[in-house]
């Protein structure tokens, strides 16, 4: 039910605010197991467990919850190790999604979107262009793809590139 997962949500918040990461924990896993497609609430779980766990740790916390979905627990990996400044771990974590080929299209693309900003953050601009390209032929992140690729060009002091990637977007 919709309705008590939401209420579940909004708990976690609250006894994450009061400082009662346990409590908060066990409502977020509950969400999880009723709606494992959820990935802010994969996003904010690695978060809090990862307050207190190594990013590896996490991941085989987050993987043990029932009916866990392994893309959604690698890309919740990628997002606590970026938001630690480990771009390159991110980076790979992001990477693992973005190669299955049993994953949807949109996860996949989600993945390579993030992948690419990870690796632009640890300075290797051409393998984010590299990433972005490769999410360019996808239906599903073209345009946001486009974009970012425009706006790492442009701060890349390279203008040209940039307003080419902005004219397919305008296509």
């Amino acid at each position: 039910r919709p309705k008590d997962m939401d209420a579940r949500i909004v708990l976690g918040e609250a006894y994450k605010m009061l400082g009662q990461d346990d409590k908060c924990i066990e409502q977020w896993t509950a969400v999880l197991k009723q709606m494992p497609d959820n990935l802010p609430v994969y996003f904010q779980l690695a978060n809090i467990i990862g307050r207190t766990l190594k990013p590896d740790a996490v991941e085989t916390a987050l993987a043990a919850i029932p009916g866990a979905k392994r893309d959604l627990v690698n890309l919740a990996i990628g997002r606590l190790y970026d938001s630690r400044g480990q771009y390159e771990a991110a980076a790979e974590a992001y990477g693992r999604v973005a190669s299955r080929q049993d994953t949807s299209e949109d996860a996949r693309s989600l993945a390579r979107l993030f992948r690419a900003e990870a690796l632009a953050r640890a300075n290797h601009l051409d393998q984010a262009l590299i990433e972005l390209d490769q999410l360019t032929t996808s239906r599903a992140g073209r345009m946001q793809a486009l974009y970012y690729k425009a706006a790492l060009l442009a701060a890349g002091d390279r203008p040209a590139e940039a307003d080419k990637a902005l004219a397919e977007v305008v296509r």
